[in-house]
């Protein structure tokens, strides 16, 4: 009997405790966990940049700008031929010379006939105010000293004339003398091509002109790319155009004005392409799939455009043609939903979906 009064009173301890521990919980504060806004990986697709843009692409070839064939301007033996075919010279530099002996002597002795004459029509000025001398004497001495001078001026450019310098920085493209060789004035001495500066040729067909006219052509992005440097887009300008088309090929004569990067070696003969965008002649426009599209009213729709700076989605209203495609509303580099938009909401969180290796 004892044993059973010891157990129970055991049990009704266990029991008191349990209900303290109970109640201590109960007066312990509530924990609330932290809400994790989900991050939606969804498939994206960026806007190109020829959306609503038309490129055109022609075969051109580089051409010089500015090319002269060199020559002196006076006969004479060469004394020294400083360049090579190949070689490229700076505005300025001393390309060639003749032997300048005999037309320094030339300066020489004009030079002391008009220091003679000079002298002489300082005594006449002097007489003739004295009215020593007559009027006619006068004039004559005038006319020599006149002449003189005149002589003495041509003598000097005849021998500034012994040295062909480049009239524009470029590339010798061909040598036609030697040292030691006569010259005889105005024989081609060697070719210059400018090289800051290049030309890109191409025929523009006359098919084209009918949706791509000149005023267009004038305003247009224009690009070209070269064979040799792969890769490589430079700026072009528009220069020309040919007033009547080449009856063999049917197409005018086109001509665009590049400036040459230093670090590049482009060369007169070069070939490559010449891109024209038209951003006034409107593409068929941007097709996207079902699933990019929100909703869909006749030819208005909207598509989520994500905002690079948060990841979150924004609606953007677009226009449609009768055909479905995208024709306004979007530009180019826009990262738009392209499927699932229907499961998405305003303001939320997206990441690029990327598909996984062997999923």
């Amino acid at each position: 009997m004892r044993t059973n009064l010891t157990n129970m009173a055991v049990w009704q301890r266990l029991s008191v405790v349990g209900v303290l521990m109970l109640f201590l919980q109960a007066c312990e504060p509530a924990h609330s966990e932290p809400v994790t806004e989900i991050v939606k990986p969804v498939k994206l697709l960026e806007v190109p940049e020829t959306f609503n843009a038309v490129d055109y692409n022609f075969v051109a070839q580089v051409q010089a700008t500015s090319r002269a064939q060199l020559a002196f301007q006076v006969s004479g033996e060469i004394q020294q031929v400083n360049v090579r075919m190949g070689q490229f010279v700076k505005k300025g530099d001393l390309l060639a010379a003749l032997d300048p002996h005999d037309f320094q002597l030339a300066v020489n002795a004009r030079k002391a006939q008009f220091e003679l004459e000079k002298a002489r029509k300082k005594r006449s000025e002097q007489l003739f105010a004295k009215k020593l001398i007559s009027e006619d004497n006068y004039d004559q001495v005038l006319t020599a000293f006149t002449e003189a001078q005149a002589n003495l001026d041509q003598a000097v450019t005849d021998l500034a004339y012994t040295k062909l310098l480049a009239p524009f920085s470029g590339v010798v493209s061909l040598t036609y003398a030697k040292q030691y060789q006569f010259a005889g004035a105005k024989q081609p001495v060697l070719s210059l091509l400018g090289n800051e500066q290049l030309d890109l040729v191409f025929n523009l067909p006359v098919t084209i002109t009918e949706r791509l006219n000149l005023a267009e052509l004038r305003e247009a992005k224009l690009w070209v790319t070269l064979g040799n440097f792969k890769g490589v887009e430079l700026p072009a300008r528009f220069k020309e155009i040919s007033t009547q088309p080449d009856p063999d090929t049917n197409s005018y004569t086109v001509t665009l004005t590049i400036v040459r990067p230093e670090h590049l070696n482009i060369l007169p003969g070069m070939s490559g392409a010449v891109y024209v965008r038209n951003e006034s002649e409107a593409d068929n426009g941007l097709a996207l799939p079902k699933g990019a599209f929100i909703l869909i009213n006749e030819q208005q729709a909207q598509v989520w455009r994500v905002v690079p700076e948060t990841m979150r989605v924004e609606a953007v209203d677009v226009q449609l043609n009768q055909q479905g495609l995208v024709i306004s509303g979007l530009e180019a580099g826009d990262s738009i939903v392209a499927a699932g938009a229907k499961s998405l909401s305003a303001g939320q969180i997206i990441r690029p979906w990327q598909r996984e290796g062997g999923i």
